[in-house]
C-alpha cells in the first residue's frame, strides 16, 4: 500500500501494489517510476519497514528524499 501525505496534511492512497516477493531494486524502481509518471512531483520522506532496494531506488527517481527505516532488530 502506498500512502501519501501532502505538506498541508491531506492523505491520499496512491494505490495497492503486490510485489514479486524479492524486494529487488528493479521492482521498486518500476513502481516508483509509475508513481512519478502519475503526477507525484517529489518525495520529502520515505518511510518503509526494511524493504531491500527501496531506499536506493527512490533516490534514482527523486532527488535525495529522507528515508526512515522502521525495521527494528530484535536481539
Amino acid at each position: 500500500m502506498v500512502l501519501a501525505v501532502t505538506a498541508e496534511g491531506s492523505r491520499n492512497m496512491l494505490g495497492p501494489w503486490c510485489g514479486d516477493g524479492s524486494e529487488r531494486a528493479r521492482y521498486w524502481l518500476h513502481l516508483l517510476t509509475e508513481i512519478k509518471n502519475r503526477g507525484v512531483d517529489g518525495v520529502l520522506m520515505l518511510v518503509c519497514d526494511g524493504l531491500k532496494g527501496l531506499p536506493d531506488s527512490v533516490t534514482v527517481v527523486w532527488l535525495e528524499p529522507g528515508v526512515q527505516n522502521l525495521m527494528r532488530k530484535i536481539p
